[in-house]
Protein backbone atom coordinates (compact mmCIF):
# COMPACT_ATOMS: atom_id res chain seq x y z
CA UNK A 1 0.00 0.00 0.00
CA UNK A 2 1.24 3.26 -0.77
CA UNK A 3 1.10 6.34 1.28
CA UNK A 4 0.40 9.83 -1.19
CA UNK A 5 2.91 12.47 0.43
CA UNK A 6 0.36 15.52 0.93
CA UNK A 7 1.38 18.97 2.31
CA UNK A 8 -0.63 22.13 3.63
CA UNK A 9 0.24 25.81 3.87
CA UNK A 10 -1.84 28.13 6.05
CA UNK A 11 -2.53 31.23 4.50
CA UNK A 12 -3.64 34.32 6.17
CA UNK A 13 -5.15 36.42 3.47
CA UNK A 14 -7.99 33.92 1.86
CA UNK A 15 -9.20 37.02 0.02
CA UNK A 16 -5.95 36.46 -2.11
CA UNK A 17 -6.78 32.76 -2.60
CA UNK A 18 -9.95 33.74 -4.27
CA UNK A 19 -9.16 36.47 -6.42
CA UNK A 20 -6.55 33.93 -7.85
CA UNK A 21 -9.13 31.20 -7.87
CA UNK A 22 -6.86 28.96 -5.68
CA UNK A 23 -8.73 25.95 -3.59
CA UNK A 24 -8.85 25.91 -0.05
CA UNK A 25 -10.42 24.79 2.96
CA UNK A 26 -10.24 27.92 5.35
CA UNK A 27 -7.17 29.48 5.44
CA UNK A 28 -5.26 25.98 4.40
CA UNK A 29 -4.51 25.21 1.07
CA UNK A 30 -3.26 21.80 0.02
CA UNK A 31 -1.64 20.12 -2.38
CA UNK A 32 2.35 19.13 -3.53
CA UNK A 33 5.67 21.09 -2.21
CA UNK A 34 8.00 22.48 -4.49
CA UNK A 35 11.47 23.89 -3.19
CA UNK A 36 12.31 27.13 -4.25
CA UNK A 37 15.61 29.21 -3.57
CA UNK A 38 14.13 31.77 -0.94
CA UNK A 39 10.48 30.66 -0.99
CA UNK A 40 8.59 27.30 -1.59
CA UNK A 41 5.07 27.00 -3.41
CA UNK A 42 2.17 25.10 -2.97
CA UNK A 43 1.22 23.53 -6.30
CA UNK A 44 -1.89 21.61 -8.09
CA UNK A 45 -0.67 18.67 -9.69
CA UNK A 46 1.38 18.52 -12.51
CA UNK A 47 0.04 18.97 -16.11
CA UNK A 48 2.06 17.14 -18.78
CA UNK A 49 2.06 19.01 -22.50
CA UNK A 50 3.51 17.73 -25.94
CA UNK A 51 7.13 18.48 -25.76
CA UNK A 52 7.62 17.45 -22.35
CA UNK A 53 6.79 21.09 -21.10
CA UNK A 54 4.69 20.80 -17.70
CA UNK A 55 2.90 23.36 -15.80
CA UNK A 56 0.73 23.99 -12.88
CA UNK A 57 -2.77 24.39 -12.77
CA UNK A 58 -2.33 26.52 -10.27
CA UNK A 59 0.87 27.33 -7.72
CA UNK A 60 1.22 29.92 -4.50
CA UNK A 61 4.00 30.93 -2.64
CA UNK A 62 4.84 30.73 0.54
CA UNK A 63 7.15 31.20 3.37
CA UNK A 64 10.18 28.61 3.10
CA UNK A 65 9.62 26.08 5.82
CA UNK A 66 5.71 26.47 6.33
CA UNK A 67 4.56 23.50 4.56
CA UNK A 68 3.22 21.49 6.77
CA UNK A 69 3.40 17.51 5.81
CA UNK A 70 1.12 14.76 6.67
CA UNK A 71 2.13 12.67 9.10
CA UNK A 72 0.34 9.13 6.82
CA UNK A 73 -2.32 9.38 9.65
CA UNK A 74 -5.47 9.67 10.64
CA UNK A 75 -7.30 10.69 14.16
CA UNK A 76 -10.50 9.02 15.57
CA UNK A 77 -12.53 10.58 12.96
CA UNK A 78 -10.91 9.52 10.23
CA UNK A 79 -9.39 13.19 9.92
CA UNK A 80 -5.99 13.47 8.24
CA UNK A 81 -3.03 14.21 11.04
CA UNK A 82 -0.65 17.16 9.98
CA UNK A 83 2.10 19.01 11.00
CA UNK A 84 0.89 22.03 13.11
CA UNK A 85 -1.80 20.19 13.91
CA UNK A 86 -3.56 20.34 17.59
CA UNK A 87 -4.46 17.41 18.88
CA UNK A 88 -6.12 15.89 22.36
CA UNK A 89 -4.51 12.42 23.59
CA UNK A 90 -7.23 10.08 25.88
CA UNK A 91 -6.96 7.19 27.71
CA UNK A 92 -9.45 4.47 26.51
CA UNK A 93 -10.08 3.61 30.12
CA UNK A 94 -10.55 7.32 31.51
CA UNK A 95 -12.49 10.63 30.41
CA UNK A 96 -9.32 12.50 30.77
CA UNK A 97 -6.99 14.04 27.64
CA UNK A 98 -3.55 15.96 27.21
CA UNK A 99 -3.41 18.58 24.58
CA UNK A 100 -0.44 18.90 22.33
CA UNK A 101 0.87 19.87 18.48
CA UNK A 102 2.15 17.44 16.06
CA UNK A 103 5.60 18.37 15.14
CA UNK A 104 8.30 17.14 13.07
CA UNK A 105 11.54 15.81 14.52
CA UNK A 106 10.70 15.00 18.62
CA UNK A 107 12.78 13.60 21.00
CA UNK A 108 16.74 13.77 20.34
CA UNK A 109 15.47 14.90 16.88
CA UNK A 110 13.88 11.67 16.07
CA UNK A 111 13.32 11.88 12.24
CA UNK A 112 9.48 11.28 12.79
CA UNK A 113 6.16 13.14 13.51
CA UNK A 114 6.06 13.80 17.17
CA UNK A 115 4.29 15.55 19.92
CA UNK A 116 5.83 18.69 21.16
CA UNK A 117 5.43 18.63 24.73
CA UNK A 118 5.18 14.57 25.45
CA UNK A 119 7.91 13.49 23.63
CA UNK A 120 9.87 12.59 26.64
CA UNK A 121 7.23 10.40 28.00
CA UNK A 122 7.58 8.16 25.08
CA UNK A 123 10.44 5.45 24.96
CA UNK A 124 10.06 6.23 20.91
CA UNK A 125 8.17 8.92 19.21
CA UNK A 126 5.01 9.67 20.74
CA UNK A 127 2.59 9.26 17.65
CA UNK A 128 4.03 6.09 17.08
CA UNK A 129 3.67 4.94 20.46
CA UNK A 130 -0.17 5.99 20.51
CA UNK A 131 -0.84 4.35 16.88
CA UNK A 132 0.73 1.14 17.72
CA UNK A 133 -0.70 0.59 21.59
CA UNK A 134 -4.20 -0.23 22.16
CA UNK A 135 -4.76 2.25 24.85
CA UNK A 136 -5.02 5.75 23.92
CA UNK A 137 -6.72 7.74 21.39
CA UNK A 138 -6.28 10.53 19.53
CA UNK A 139 -8.05 13.59 17.96
CA UNK A 140 -7.22 16.42 15.64
CA UNK A 141 -8.76 19.62 17.89
CA UNK A 142 -7.97 22.72 16.00
CA UNK A 143 -4.13 23.90 14.39
CA UNK A 144 -1.70 26.17 15.88
CA UNK A 145 -2.71 29.18 13.62
CA UNK A 146 -6.51 29.09 14.33
CA UNK A 147 -6.15 27.57 17.89
CA UNK A 148 -3.06 28.52 19.60
CA UNK A 149 -5.18 29.48 22.81
CA UNK A 150 -5.67 25.43 23.03
CA UNK A 151 -1.93 24.98 24.16
CA UNK A 152 -1.69 27.80 26.54
CA UNK A 153 -3.40 25.62 29.12
CA UNK A 154 -0.82 23.05 29.18
CA UNK A 155 -3.06 20.75 31.58
CA UNK A 156 -5.36 17.60 30.88
CA UNK A 157 -8.62 18.12 30.48
CA UNK A 158 -12.00 16.31 30.61
CA UNK A 159 -13.60 15.33 27.40
CA UNK A 160 -16.97 15.34 26.59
Amino acid sequence: MSREIKFRAYVKDIDQLDENEIPHKGNFIYGNLVRGDGYDFITSGMHMFSGGYTNFEWQWMIKKGSAEQFTGLNDKNGKNIYEGDIVCVSDVYEDVCYVDAVIWGGKDDYPAFDLKNHAVEYDSNALSSIFNGDFEIIEVIGNVHTNPELLEAQHDTRTD
